[in-house]
């Protein structure tokens, strides 16, 4: 993220602490942190990009987390200043986070790295392309479960020939609705997808990452599920990153 041109100067980017908790950028549970500037007329707004001119005034990237400082008025303290932070605002950054991730996932598309439709997702698994799994949230079981054995059988493929004989699961992506991602592709709707490797999947799945942290439970860690995770478990179409 591009360092905003904060007032408090370098020595204060140094040493940004969530608002609520304390916790240090790049100190465990605070490595990813949230920034919020102040409008002209003092509405708190989320900086995720960390652009927004003057001072700033950090949470951890946890949707408790952000909750809590509008609540409870850390805002207001932390810019010495009266911040109107709605109740609204942990959802406005999930939303932000959303679009974001979206956008990038849009882009993955455009550069021929995202593949829409079951029968593209196991061609690819078939020949050992794929990066992550993209699946909607209305995915049925059964759908799921056959393209979670495809992957299962890409990644023994390919730790067969790997120098150290282990490869990686394949991570599935499943926090988007179908609608959502169709609009990424420029569809009414899309299930399910393969991403390929590239920089734009890569970008999408930091942010997606970065949303599945946002939220979850606060002080929990949030992983992608693999497709091995899904193996004799729960309904895997109903199992969100």
């Amino acid at each position: 993220m591009t360092d905003a041109r904060d007032d408090d100067g370098e020595a204060a980017a140094r040493e940004r602490r969530c608002i609520v908790t304390r916790a240090r950028a790049g100190a465990g549970e605070g490595a990813q942190l949230l920034r919020f500037a102040l409008d002209p007329e003092g509405n708190v707004t989320p900086d995720l990009r960390g652009r927004l001119p003057g001072r700033g005034a950090w949470t951890l990237a946890n949707a408790e987390v952000v909750a809590e400082a509008a609540a409870k008025g850390a805002f207001s303290r932390a810019f010495k200043r009266k911040a109107l932070a709605g109740p609204g605002l942990a959802e406005e950054v999930e939303r932000l986070m959303r679009a974001d991730a979206l956008r990038w996932l849009a882009l993955a598309n455009k550069a021929g790295l995202a593949l829409p439709g079951a029968f593209k997702v196991e061609e690819a698994l078939g020949k050992g392309r794929v990066a992550a799994l993209l699946r909607a949230r209305e995915a049925a079981p059964d759908g799921a479960r056959k393209i979670d054995a495809k992957a299962r059988m890409a990644t023994k493929s390919a730790a067969e020939t790997a120098p150290t004989g282990r490869a990686d699961a394949i991570p599935v992506v499943a926090s988007f609705g179908e609608e959502e991602i169709g609009l990424a592709f420029g569809r009414a709707s899309v299930i399910h997808a393969a991403l390929l490797k590239g920089g734009a999947t890569a970008e999408f799945l930091r942010r997606a990452a970065r949303l599945a942290a946002y939220r979850s439970p606060r002080g929990a860690t949030a992983e992608f599920p693999t497709e091995s995770d899904h193996e004799g478990g729960d309904d895997p179409a109903h199992r969100e990153a």
